[in-house]
């Protein structure tokens, strides 16, 4: 359909544009739509009559989403606003997740417009309905606080999350609210713990996890991978599996679940947003991968897992975050990296160490500042570059191994533990 220049109302299609107000019903607006469209004025005043027959065939998808098409680049807030809300009355939430974003940043666009009540009201239903569904709708949650902070949201409606990815609460209104029987109930900003199982690591599943967990709204603040011990899995466990009381079926398979947890690498990740340990509950999904595909096929465990103790993932209820973080909290001893770890742990309630081994030469180390700055225990140990090694310092830290002494390695790292177990030097 092409813009045509505006011209006098045919009393045929006057009776066509009363007929499309009217909306009795999706036929109807269709027959006028095309009683519109053989005079040449179904585009002459803009989007507004496809708009119109969009709105009256929302409960019938297919038909929205070809009249949608035929805007052919005239698509305006009003367009996004319903075709989300004919995406989100069919459960196309992604579609409906895209189309909010682009209404959003159609009013982004225009400096002197605000968002409208609808548009708001509509963002709101959809940001609400991804979240219960573990749909990611990062985009549309980012250009919602970016409106609010220019002012140009509704009264009513506002981002109160803080900044980063996490801001949006599982609602889909507030970064610290939600909406539970009907009342607004503010949620903080936390942080909590996913762990995920050998299962997914192995699969070389992880990265793909942790990118679904980022467009779901958190913010990953750090990533440890390692191979669990017996011990401490066992440790690990301990709270769920091995506290159970006698006759609990998790008691009976407290082993079964150690040596799982233990058979391979496991990744931990520190996650941050508001209400962040249930919305990660809520995206994990149920424990039983195959119940998860018939009540939440969205979810981290319906998508990944493939039975009750392979299920991809695992996520901390609300009484055993703190316990679960300093679980996976440990000794760090590792060359280049040291830092990206030291921010996962919980260094005011948890003894920190940090190894640092570097090629001799480096004056400062931005990883000692550091440490010193979050109260970490630093341990260096400096020694000759590989040989073949050119370039200056900087080049020799970047592109060059060192060559260390095993016996010293131990010795800095002995030190390093048993600052981490007692406070003292070692």
């Amino acid at each position: 359909m092409r813009r045509a220049a505006r011209k006098p109302v045919p009393p045929q299609a006057a009776t066509a544009i009363r007929r499309l107000n009217e909306c009795a019903d999706c036929d109807a607006a269709l027959s006028a739509l095309s009683a519109l469209d053989a005079a040449e004025l179904t585009l002459t005043y803009g989007p507004n009559a496809i708009n119109v027959a969009m709105r009256c065939c929302a409960s019938r998808l297919e038909v929205a989403e070809t009249l949608f098409a035929n805007l052919d680049g005239l698509a305006d807030i009003a367009s996004f606003e319903i075709i989300a809300s004919a995406r989100l009355q069919h459960g196309a939430l992604e579609g409906a997740a895209s189309a909010a974003a682009a209404g959003l940043a159609c009013v982004e666009r225009q400096p002197s417009v605000r968002c409208g009540v609808k548009l708001a009201r509509t963002v709101r239903r959809v940001l609400d309905e991804c979240s219960r569904a573990c749909v990611p709708a990062r985009e549309a949650r980012e250009r919602w606080r970016l409106l609010d902070e220019r002012g140009l949201l509704p009264p009513g409606f506002h981002w109160r999350g803080g900044t980063g990815a996490g801001g949006m609460a599982a609602a889909g209104i507030d970064g610290d609210a939600a909406v539970r029987g009907g009342a607004m109930v503010h949620l903080r900003l936390e942080r909590t713990l996913a762990v995920l199982k050998p299962d997914a690591v192995r699969g070389g599943l992880a990265d793909e996890i942790a990118h679904v967990i980022v467009e779901s709204g958190f913010e990953v603040l750090a990533r440890r991978r390692w191979r669990m011990s017996e011990a401490e899995a066992a440790a690990f466990l301990a709270t769920s599996w091995g506290a159970a009381k006698r006759g609990d079926v998790r008691r009976r398979f407290f082993t079964s679940m150690v040596d799982f947890y233990s058979s391979g690498e496991v990744e931990a990740l520190l996650l941050e947003r508001a209400g962040a340990v249930g919305a990660w509950r809520a995206l994990l999904g149920p424990g039983d991968p195959a119940q998860g595909r018939l009540t939440a096929p969205h979810s981290i465990r319906a998508r990944y897992g493939s039975n009750k103790q392979a299920n991809a993932a695992h996520g901390a209820d609300a009484h055993n975050v703190e316990r679960e973080v300093h679980a996976c909290s440990g000794l760090i001893a590792v060359h280049g990296q040291a830092m990206a770890w030291v921010m996962f742990l919980a260094s005011d309630a948890h003894r920190t160490a940090a190894v640092e081994i570097f090629p001799q030469g480096l004056v400062n180390s931005i990883y000692e500042m550091a440490s010193q700055a979050l109260g970490v225990r630093y341990e260096s140990l400096r020694a000759p570059a590989s040989p073949g090694c050119g370039g200056g310092a900087r080049e020799s830290r970047l592109n060059c191994n060192v060559t260390v002494d095993v016996g010293t390695v131990l010795e800095v790292v002995r030190r390093a533990a048993e600052y981490t177990r007692t406070g003292g030097a070692g």
